[in-house]
């Protein structure tokens, strides 16, 4: 009895799970490009950064508007992006990007003591290339 009851838990776990990725997926598909400031980071992405640019996008927790930027990010640019959350996380990534060919950028609110690409003029939002480095 236990055992089922364990794993209704974990199939109503996972249904729900695929439901906010699902539901996340397609509010990227139905966004407007042309309302939000967003769309200045993502030109600039797509038209500036190599195919192999992987965008590591931070989530603010505390503006839950932006949990599914790294989606937009695909959506627009046709290239990949992870979301983070932690401040440092994208350090750790970055190197695991560059092992497997692809050259990791960092999109975020925040100053970084990193080279600035791009900063946006509506929203604040930073493009900063990692040094190879560190």
């Amino acid at each position: 009895h236990r055992h089922r009851l364990l794993r209704i838990a974990w199939s109503v776990s996972l249904i729900l799970l695929f439901a906010v990725e699902v539901t996340d997926a397609w509010r990227v598909t139905r966004w407007n490009r042309n309302d939000n400031a967003f769309t200045e980071i993502a030109t600039f992405a797509e038209t500036q950064l190599p195919e192999n640019a992987v965008l590591l996008t931070e989530i603010d927790e505390l503006k839950r508007k932006n949990r599914v930027d790294h989606l937009r990010l695909m959506f627009l640019t046709e290239r990949t992006a992870h979301p983070y959350r932690a401040p440092n996380v994208w350090r750790p990534l970055s190197r695991q990007i560059r092992v497997n060919g692809g050259i990791p950028y960092v999109v975020t609110f925040r100053e970084l003591d990193l080279p600035i690409l791009f900063k946006s003029k509506t929203d604040g939002r930073t493009i900063y290339a990692i040094n190879t480095s560190k």
